[in-house]
């Protein structure tokens, strides 16, 4: 593994984060990001990523990046001030658990209600270099899966996102992995960092 020219330790071939955006809601009722967690403006965010002991990319890296519509242009800004450059778009689609590619789950909009999440992939140095790139030229950029939920109470867990997207991430970049707002430990190739990171920076 390389060295970083950002922090000392070993680099990171891919970085990915779920940021908190500022994501307040509207309407008659209350259901904004804020009730569920602290939230950033775009200046924090970055500040915490770029200062973050993860933020260790290699010279060939990508960066996947979550973002809602009504931040899109923030998470664009962010994969720039990380030093990456945008590349695609892939977008979760949020399905019915009983006919994932049939039923969508329809969320807040005020001219559209929102069935859809978006996730920006970004790249540094050589994005198909073999130490990062696993080369796999059959990967759809829309994927289906239904909102995760608490298998005891069958709640919705705000913000979680699906198994699939993980594997997803895994098919197209190499790890070991730097995951930021982390609110859960996908696996033993992945560090986590955040408030809610389980562990704390492991």
């Amino acid at each position: 593994m390389t060295l970083s020219l950002f922090n000392d330790g070993p680099a990171f071939p891919c970085l990915a984060m779920d940021p908190p955006w500022a994501e307040r809601g509207g309407g008659r009722i209350k259901r904004g990001a804020d009730r569920h967690y602290q939230l950033a403006d775009q200046a924090e965010i970055i500040r915490a990523v770029t200062k973050s002991p993860l933020f260790r990319p290699a010279e060939n890296a990508h960066s996947w990046v979550w973002v809602t519509d009504n931040f899109l242009e923030d998470g664009l800004e962010l994969i720039d001030a990380m030093g990456f450059r945008y590349v695609r778009t892939f977008v979760w689609v949020k399905a019915d658990e009983d006919a994932p590619e049939e039923t969508l789950r329809f969320g807040i909009g005020q001219y559209g209600r929102g069935a859809h999440e978006l996730l920006l992939f970004g790249v540094r140095g050589k994005g198909q270099d073999e130490s990062v790139w696993r080369g796999d030229r059959g990967v759809p950029s829309v994927f289906f899966a239904p909102v995760p939920r608490d298998p005891e109470t069958g709640k919705r867990i705000h913000s979680r996102k699906p198994d699939a997207s993980y594997r997803l991430i895994e098919r197209v970049s190499r790890g070991p992995y730097a995951e930021f707002f982390a609110r859960r430990k996908w696996g033993p190739d992945w560090h986590v960092w955040g408030n809610e990171a389980p562990g704390g920076v492991t």
